[in-house]
């Protein structure tokens, strides 16, 4: 663990790259899928972009924050006690690991708020796809494979928190 962050995992400062031998081919294939989520239109926000936010940048919401901090964001900072948990209380085999939330709310009301907390939190790049933006004209027909070079590009990443803005954009009914 870095003086920077809390958690086990971060996004690397410019020293830390430098100093393994394996880093700079990983460092250059995140920076390039970076590169690359950023011409999709998706806004990849890092470690370095921003100073580290907690929930104190949101007002109100206390019993979700503290669901998304006991159920997603502890899973994501120590997934060893998450296991050692797991391994003395289930029955059954399997992961458990929470990593999927759904903020559903009217517009204004901090879900891409809480989409940056729990990226910082975990020391995670957050990608932010507007799904209104994935629907324009720019990309008529092209959904789908504007999409999965999205997901290719993601998957280059060491790991990342993804926000999928407005994705009533895309499933009318829910």
């Amino acid at each position: 663990m870095c003086g920077r962050c809390e958690g086990d995992a971060c996004w690397p400062s410019q020293d830390e790259k430098k100093g393994d031998a394996e880093q700079p081919s990983k460092l250059d294939a995140a920076s390039a899928a970076i590169e690359e989520l950023q011409t999709l239109r998706s806004t990849v926000y890092t470690a370095a972009d921003s100073q580290r936010l907690d929930w104190n940048v949101l007002t109100g919401y206390e019993e979700q924050k503290n669901e998304i901090q006991d159920t997603l964001l502890l899973t994501l900072q120590h997934p060893a006690v998450h296991e050692a948990i797991k391994a003395g209380t289930r029955v059954t085999p399997g992961s458990s690991l929470s990593r999927t939330v759904l903020f559903e709310s009217p517009p204004g009301c901090g879900k891409s708020t809480s989409a940056r907390v729990v990226a910082s939190q975990a020391g995670l790049p957050l990608v932010h796809i507007s799904m209104e933006n994935m629907m324009s004209n720019g990309y008529t027909g092209r959904q789908e494979d504007v999409l999965a070079s999205i997901v290719k590009a993601i998957e280059q990443l060491p790991g990342c928190v993804l926000f999928l803005d407005g994705l009533e954009a895309v499933a009318t009914t829910r």
